[in-house]
């Protein structure tokens, strides 16, 4: 049965007395009354929709209440109540309403404080490093405290195939996982099939043995940036186990379980885009060295090693302890102040193999905001180009000196 509660009184006392009554199950408030239309509690009940009103006559004949809370203490209230409430409705005076409302701001105090540990703790596991696949175990565990969980699932929606991670008391059974892709197919706007479900299981041993039966169950989805990245679900052997209280918990949760899914999606995209890059790089026949503004070697990639004759380069370490040649050293001092696209130069090198002669590229490397905070050497190896132009240019200087005798004897017989 449904108790309808009337609450006459408007100061800050209020709110909190309505958003406590509001929580309960089987409460609904029908409205709220004061002398003055610009209270707080009268103005706040506007903002949540709750019928306000200053005139308590018309009020209490329009509206069916069972219960009324007088908060304010007012004799004229009081009196006018006497002479217009029916006698099967319970009116609370302002005695009574005095200790109601401390129950409730306790009540308050007690909710807040629990959210306040929820957001806590939620903040320690989402920074202690875990990635989607492995942060629904330290959840579960958490969230078991809070919300008698048996079971709980995370939904993160991916290309090509959405990935579903799920943490139990037991074994979870295909029975299960067709209610938890039911009920998050309600809540959510992207509908998934379990044919396109990369399902992960984590298996969390109980206490005592249990049989997992969801007897309740609370879905949100997770929202960031108002794009849905997936959704959580809370599973319970408990019909009750999910209160309102639990709910405004829960949705503190997404909220924050979708940050973590939305930065976690970023840093898998980076992720991927380096190893992309790296593996670019390093299949190049090409030399690279990607120095910051300070002269240190922020990548290089192993042609850059073969063509210096590098063994061992430290990430983070200035260009000059792994390599002393001075036109290199040169060209990277000079290269963060170059205002042309990029700058050629030949270098020659003496290694182990022989004298190389190598073509050095460099390009300042420019921010977002215009500044210069590096640049890139990119060296390419023109030995055998050098050694095919040295011996084009013999092979033309020695036929045009063997060409020579002969064309002046012909020319000299030719006058005659």
């Amino acid at each position: 049965m449904n108790t309808r509660v009337l609450i006459i009184g408007g100061d800050e006392k209020v709110i909190v007395l309505l958003d406590v009554l509001r929580d309960a199950e089987g409460v609904s408030v029908v409205g709220v009354c004061d002398t003055k239309e610009d209270s707080a509690g009268m103005e706040y009940a506007r903002r949540l929709g709750v019928y306000a009103t200053t005139d308590l006559s018309a009020f209490v004949s329009d509206k069916e209440t069972d219960i009324i809370i007088e908060t304010s203490g007012s004799k004229e209230f009081q009196k006018v109540l006497s002479q217009i409430t029916r006698k099967d409705v319970k009116v609370i005076d302002a005695k009574a309403a005095k200790v109601l409302l401390s129950v409730a701001e306790e009540k308050e105090k007690a909710k807040r404080h629990g959210q306040l540990y929820l957001v806590n703790k939620l903040s320690n596991i989402f920074s202690a490093g875990y990635d989607s696949h492995n942060i629904a175990h330290p959840l579960f565990a958490m969230l078991k405290r809070i919300f008698n969980l048996s079971v709980e699932a995370i939904l993160i929606y991916y290309e090509p195939k959405d990935e579903m991670i799920i943490a139990a008391e037991n074994d979870i059974k295909d029975t299960a996982i067709d209610r938890i892709i039911e009920d998050v197919n309600k809540s959510s706007k992207r509908h998934i099939a379990k044919s396109r479900l990369n399902i992960l299981t984590q298996k969390i041993p109980a206490s005592k043995k249990t049989k997992i039966d969801i007897n309740a169950a609370v879905v949100a989805p997770l929202v960031s940036g108002g794009k849905e990245e997936g959704a959580i679900f809370l599973g319970s052997s408990k019909k009750d186990a999910f209160g309102p209280e639990e709910k405004i918990m829960l949705h503190i949760l997404a909220d924050e379980l979708a940050l973590f899914v939305e930065n976690e999606k970023i840093r898998k995209d980076l992720s991927d885009a380096k190893v992309r890059l790296e593996s670019m790089l390093h299949s190049m026949s090409e030399g690279v060295i990607a120095l910051d503004g300070e002269c240190k070697v922020v990548l290089i990639n192993n042609a850059a090693k073969k063509l210096l004759d590098l063994k061992e380069v430290k990430l983070g370490g200035l260009l000059q302890e792994i390599t002393d040649d001075k036109g290199i050293l040169e060209l990277a001092k000079n290269g963060p102040s170059i205002k042309k696209e990029y700058l050629v130069k030949e270098l020659s090198l003496l290694k182990g193999d022989g004298l190389k002669t190598l073509k050095c590229y460099v390009a300042s490397v420019v921010g977002r905001r215009e500044e210069i905070e590096g640049c890139i050497l990119l060296f390419a190896d023109i030995t055998k180009e050098k050694e095919v132009d040295k011996m084009k240019s013999e092979f033309i200087s020695t036929t045009s000196h063997e060409l020579r005798t002969p064309l002046a004897a012909i020319k000299e017989s030719v006058m005659l």
